[in-house]
């Protein structure tokens, strides 16, 4: 994921396009995050 963000920061996307992925990679550590509490509770 950071490798992203990092190419984000270096080449010269567009604003929506930074904006998009950051929505999306958002969602995906959400989902992991959640993924994880639910294990530690059982």
């Amino acid at each position: 994921m950071a490798n992203y963000l990092s190419r984000l920061k270096k080449k010269p996307f567009p604003d929506y396009v930074k904006k998009r992925v950051k929505e999306e990679i958002r969602k995906i550590q959400g989902s992991f995050f959640w993924q994880s509490n639910e294990r530690t509770k059982e």
